[in-house]
């Protein structure tokens, strides 16, 4: 598990990438923040709560993600050149139609 993101350090590590108009948000006591990468190379913005593993999103709705110097939303290859962890969500299951033989024999 890595530790919580302190706004200030992402702040300082995505100055250089980040639009100095971007606004970011400000965090409640007792949340974190995280960003999360889909398999198709989407990235959100949100907080944990890091008790009830709760998403701020949930009862609050998406924040505006981070805008980039070339007008683009933040990338993961930007989060991850900068030093910025993040989370992914679950690999893929693939489903086979051809049955596999049985390798149990009754007894």
């Amino acid at each position: 598990m890595t530790a919580p993101l302190i706004l200030s350090e992402v702040k300082q590590k995505l100055a250089s990438v980040v639009s100095e108009s971007f606004e970011w948000p400000e965090i409640p006591k007792g949340w974190q923040l995280e960003f999360i990468v889909y398999p198709d190379g989407e990235v959100s913005m949100d907080l944990l709560h890091p008790v009830s593993g709760m998403f701020w999103s949930e009862d609050n709705g998406h924040f505006e993600l981070p805008i980039m110097n070339n007008g683009k939303f933040i990338t993961a290859t930007a989060l991850k050149d900068a030093g910025i962890p993040f989370m992914t969500t679950f690999g893929h299951a693939v489903v086979s139609e051809k049955p596999q033989p049985p390798h149990l024999k009754s007894v």
